[in-house]
């Protein structure tokens, strides 16, 4: 059989390295300007999804079911539609247009809909879904009431074998619900999801001048040259203990910028995937990192997961 390409990516390096994370992330967020290619990263991250998800209904949403089927399921060539060619049909389950795709896994349906009116909940209400791709999020009916959308759509995933959220959106002002009551609140989660992966599934070691590398003789080599007076010869030994075990070095700092870059214990890339000052994130220190946050606290007690806990030059979480 001869493959060609037909469906002409050109994706930059930041946007490779989100459809990396959408591998294993359950909220992927794609905020940018028109144009930025934020619906095709998500589109394509959706796609990949459905080739293995084991669930059978999935959702895909606009402002309107028009809005849907054209910017996700056409999207100028790099849809759903284009993706699954020649495995794929248009049809209709029940009120709604939906897509019906053969995957690798089994027979997928998408079932589009439109989030931009106060009675839109009712048309993927009786469903239960796994993955979830949405466009122009931020204008999806918002509210306190049952007739968010929003909302309706999270409790329709509550059931879902493998839940993932796919999100484009562009920029909005800082106040809009949409960060305050979903996606700040999401980010949060997943720094939490991945600290407690960290401590429960992996091996780590305090080492100074490190964001999330694994524990190697030149790590350790690189690192006394950098602070000569902290690597003592006790302490060098000490982590050349750590290698067989294939720890992972972070410091205090470092294991909160780690994440926030990028950190997923990946070995097979440079920092278990951190790239420095990835998402944004300045490189600053212990006490400049407390000053950012809301509120640090002074004991080990009563603490969340995900709280702060600092004194002068260190900080945990």
């Amino acid at each position: 059989m001869t493959k060609k390409k037909t469906i002409p990516w050109n994706f930059s390096d930041k946007q490779k390295e989100y459809l990396n994370r959408c591998r294993t992330a359950t909220y992927n967020f794609a905020e940018g300007a028109v144009r930025s290619g934020k619906t095709v990263c998500n589109i394509l991250a959706f796609a990949r999804a459905l080739e293995t998800t084991p669930d059978r209904l999935h959702l895909a949403t606009g402002v309107t079911i028009a809005a849907a089927r054209l910017n996700l399921g056409d999207c100028n060539g790099f849809g759903l539609e284009h993706l699954f060619r020649g495995r794929c049909r248009w049809g209709r389950y029940h009120d709604n247009p939906a897509l019906y795709v053969e995957t690798k896994t089994g027979s997928k349906t998408v079932i589009f809909a439109g989030g931009g009116k106060s009675d839109s909940y009712k048309r993927i209400r009786g469903n239960s879904y796994g993955l979830w791709l949405a466009t122009e999020v931020n204008k999806h009916h918002l509210a306190d009431d049952d007739t968010c959308f929003l909302q309706e759509a999270f409790n329709r995933q509550l059931a879902a074998k493998r839940r993932q959220v796919f999100w484009d959106f562009n920029p909005d002002y800082p106040k809009h619900p949409i960060y305050v009551k979903y996606v700040d609140k999401f980010r949060d989660k997943e720094f939490v999801t991945t600290l407690l992966e960290i401590a429960n599934n992996h091996t780590t070691v305090y080492m100074m001048g490190t964001f999330g590398a694994p524990v190697s003789e030149s790590l350790i080599a690189q690192k006394t040259k950098q602070y000569p007076d902290y690597y003592s010869a006790g302490r060098r030994s000490l982590l050349k203990g750590h290698i067989p075990f294939g720890s992972w070095a972070f410091d205090c700092v470092g294991l909160i910028k780690g994440v926030l870059w990028g950190w997923r214990g990946d070995r097979t890339v440079n920092f278990g995937g951190a790239k420095y000052k990835a998402n944004d994130v300045p490189d600053i220190s212990a006490n400049t990192m407390a000053k950012r946050c809301l509120e640090c606290s002074k004991t080990m007690e009563n603490l969340l997961p995900g709280e702060a806990v600092y004194m002068d030059r260190h900080i945990g979480v």
